[in-house]
């Protein structure tokens, strides 16, 4: 699968979400049982909506606000009024928007997930059966974002009242399951176990 899609708020720039997505699964029977592998791989960047509030909304910004982005100059303006960073004259107070709060977003969530697992289902004697199960899972993110009211490079020349905010995170394990099926005349028993590392 690979898919592409835009915000539906009015942000005219960083709109674009996409997902590449790969699935497959084989499965080999044979007399008394079946081996199972599965692949599942997605790429993810998905576009951040802007921070919508009822306050900014009876600003006059509107349900559809998707801030200056691109326009870097402008947003810096807006920061410059927030209370934490305010400088009178640089301080560009035109407009429904006082403050950065509806000035400026860029922000991406980006994701990279892949599982893998290979199922063997053995049929050892009628009414008993064997399953055994191994993983392997990991994902790589992270969230990124512009927010105003904080200094960077304060006291320096790149001094500007907007900081990056990101987040980032792992995710790296294995596993296996293993399972038990036995019947007896009317009544079934289950014994099932897992090892996630």
């Amino acid at each position: 699968m690979n898919a592409v899609s835009d915000l539906w708020n009015d942000q005219t720039a960083y709109n674009k979400s996409t997902t590449k997505q790969f699935n497959a699964k084989g499965v080999w029977n044979f007399e008394r049982g079946q081996i199972t592998g599965f692949v599942d791989t997605s790429r993810t960047t998905q576009a951040d909506y802007f921070y919508l509030s009822k306050d900014e909304m009876s600003r006059g910004l509107g349900w559809d606000w998707g801030g200056y982005a691109p326009d870097w100059n402008q947003a810096g303006a807006k920061a410059y009024c927030n209370t934490a960073s305010f400088n009178a004259k640089k301080c560009d107070s035109s407009g429904p928007d006082k403050d950065a709060d509806g000035a400026f977003t860029a922000g991406q969530i980006l994701r990279d997930d892949n599982l893998y697992y290979l199922a063997g289902d053995f049929f050892l004697a009628d009414g008993f059966s064997l399953r055994a199960l191994a993983y392997h899972h990991d994902d790589r993110g992270e969230g990124h974002n512009w927010n105003s009211g904080a200094w960077s490079n304060k006291g320096t020349a790149q001094e500007i009242p907007i900081i990056f905010r990101n987040t980032i995170y792992t995710i790296d394990r294995d596993g296996g399951t293993l399972s038990f099926d036995w019947e007896l005349g009317p009544h079934r028993i289950e014994d099932r176990r897992g090892w996630p590392a």
